[in-house]
């Protein structure tokens, strides 16, 4: 099996188990999503900073800026719907 068919088979099965989840393994399945996007929002840029001259420690400083970003509010609701 090659990797584009495989990726798509592994998506269809989380998209399908998330559809299902209710409660603490949805919690769970969110976090992994995000994890998920994150890597390829990071690949993404790594990947294609020396073919458009950039210096990977401003490619990495830019990265890290928008994992923070992100992570902030998934923080919050996090928080607030553990406690609720």
């Amino acid at each position: 099996m090659t990797a584009g068919p495989a990726l798509l088979v592994g998506a269809a099965a989380v998209a399908v188990r998330f559809a299902r989840s209710t409660g603490e393994e949805r919690l769970q399945l969110k976090w992994f999503m995000m994890a998920a996007l994150l890597v390829v929002a990071a690949i993404i840029p790594l990947a294609l900073a020396p073919q458009v001259s950039l210096s990977l420690d401003t490619v990495c400083q830019d990265l890290a800026h928008v994992v923070q970003t992100a992570l902030e509010p998934a923080h919050v609701s996090v928080w607030t719907s553990r406690r609720e």
